[in-house]
């Protein structure tokens, strides 16, 4: 199954790549989307263009959510 999310955060484009491109913010996606694996990757530049895609693998029966902790920028 595939789904489609589009965000609109409150950030500039280069902090909202290095969130996706942290290892943590994945791990923080897993978890509270109740995934068993989680990665993203980023292509393009974010001084320009850029295409983020995020792959969960989440259990076939059941599924839970919750509210996600923040994440701040390093």
């Amino acid at each position: 199954m595939k789904s489609r999310e589009t965000l609109h955060l409150p950030l500039p484009a280069r902090s909202a790549a290095a969130m996706y491109a942290d290892p943590e913010y994945a791990a923080i996606r897993r978890e509270t989307l109740g995934a068993n694996e989680a990665s993203s990757h980023i292509e393009g530049d974010p001084a320009g263009a850029f295409t983020v895609t995020t792959e969960l693998v989440r259990p076939r029966t059941g599924s839970r959510t919750s509210s996600a902790p923040s994440w701040a920028p390093p």
